[in-house]
């Protein structure tokens, strides 16, 4: 995947052999700025190119010079955006239930925190898999129901954590980690490829049940209103930095 800034400080420094042209994949216009070194005009134009590339976005530069990450990236924000719209996206795993069971059983959290989450309330889909998994932090379905829960929430790290935690217990099956539409949205976060390039694990050396504890003990305390979702968004982002 071709970088931005790499291509633009390359126009800036060696422009005016073309090499930030040969770097984007534009073969004959670099051939053109290296016989027109001679001349000085390809300097000026890499100079040029290195303001063009600086000021473009981010979107422009995938379009134009990422095209196939760009439509892979594309496909999973239109897979999430599906999944938003249908409001009826069930998790992969479904627990076995007993026929009749005893009230306020894992499974009967479980089973109602299903239905929440087959009805798009993902307040109350969350808190109940939560539940569950203080039942039974091994429970592997749970973890990954509970991933899905936190991903259509928008919370990227708690949906890390918990797959994380799920392909250690066992969770082998990474095609559904891959075409799932409950995670999309992880997809298109910037830490997927490396996740995905390492067997779908966040990098070792850390303890992330430790990491996802203290991410919910954080999202207690701004569902009960002691913090702001901006001061959440910055807590979270530092445990994220400090567990890499």
């Amino acid at each position: 995947m071709r970088n931005k800034l790499l291509a633009a400080f390359l126009a800036l420094f060696l422009g005016t052999f073309g090499v930030h042209r040969f770097y984007l994949g534009q073969i004959g216009l670099g051939i053109l700025y290296a016989m027109l070194f001679a001349t000085g005009i390809s300097a000026i134009l890499g100079v040029i190119d290195f303001i063009r590339l600086i000021l473009m976005p981010d979107e422009v530069f995938n379009v134009r010079y990422n095209r196939s990450n760009y439509k892979k990236w594309e496909a999973n924000r239109k897979a999430y955006e599906h999944s938003r719209q249908q409001k009826r996206k069930e998790p992969f795993y479904m627990p076995a239930t007993n026929k009749q069971p005893a009230p306020e059983t894992k499974n009967d959290i479980s089973q109602v925190a299903i239905q929440h989450f087959r009805n798009f309330d993902l307040d109350k889909a969350i808190a109940g898999f939560e539940k569950v998994q203080q039942l039974a932090p091994k429970d592997v379905p749970n973890l990954f129901n509970l991933a899905c829960a936190y991903a259509l929430n928008e919370d990227a790290d708690r949906a890390f954590a918990c797959l994380d935690q799920a392909v250690a217990l066992g969770l082998n099956d990474t095609q559904r980690l891959k075409t799932h539409d409950a995670l999309a949205f992880l997809r298109t976060d910037n830490r997927w490829p490396r996740f995905e390039g390492n067997g779908f694990r966040l990098p070792q050396g850390e303890d992330h049940s430790s990491l996802l504890e203290q991410l919910n003990r954080l999202y207690e305390l701004r569902q009960r209103g002691l913090i702001t979702p901006e001061n959440y968004e910055i807590e979270a982002a530092k445990l994220q930095r400090k567990n890499r």
